[in-house]
């Protein structure tokens, strides 16, 4: 969601710099666009960022839970690499 919503505020940036090249217009507004896509791709990177960590933290937890119940169970976790 975050890669697609990104690329496609650089395509909106490219068809802005097409349209300055190509006609004649308020280059000033368009600049004022410009910096405006520029600061919401950086919100939807933050964005992306945090929601990788929370994510990670999510599924570090997850297994730290599913690891207790089964030692509460009896079962012998192994982790990989690691032989009977």
């Amino acid at each position: 969601m975050h890669d697609e919503a990104i690329g496609l505020c650089y395509n909106l940036k490219r068809e802005l710099n097409h349209v300055a090249e190509t006609i004649p217009c308020n280059k000033n507004y368009l600049t004022q666009q410009i910096d405006t896509i520029n600061k919401e791709i950086s919100l939807l990177q933050g964005w992306r960022k945090s929601q990788n960590k929370t994510r990670t933290t999510v599924l570090q937890n997850e297994i730290q839970r599913r690891k207790t119940t089964a030692e509460k169970m009896g079962f012998v976790l192994m982790t990989s690499g690691e032989e009977t």
